[in-house]
């Protein structure tokens, strides 16, 4: 891997992000394919928080914020699943729609 594509911090902050979101999934039992993909968006949104918030040159740092990110990616999924799954629709139609009126524009 070339460091000089992905740092070294925004690495380890992916791999503590995968950690703790695979030690959150089992210790609540979830099932693989559930695990897998908390897992997937934690190394995401763990990357994006080291990037964004954290100094690059802080690597343990960037790693222990990857942990926190995946321990918590569960039940920030979960909450928003509960609370809004109606307004999350509703803005995905939304988007799908505005999406379809610049294609038919473009054509």
């Amino acid at each position: 891997m070339d460091t000089n594509y992905i740092p070294a911090a925004i690495v380890f902050a992916m791999i503590g992000g995968a950690v703790g979101a695979v030690y959150a999934s089992s210790r609540d039992g979830d099932g693989w394919r559930r695990t897998f993909w908390e897992a997937l968006i934690a190394v995401i949104a763990a990357a994006a928080v080291a990037e964004h918030f954290l100094p690059p040159t802080r690597v343990w740092l960037c790693c222990g914020a990857g942990v926190a990110v995946g321990l918590v990616i569960g039940y920030v999924l979960d909450s928003v699943q509960a609370v809004a799954p109606s307004t999350v629709r509703g803005l995905l139609e939304k988007l799908a729609g505005s999406i379809a009126k610049t294609d038919k524009a473009d054509k």
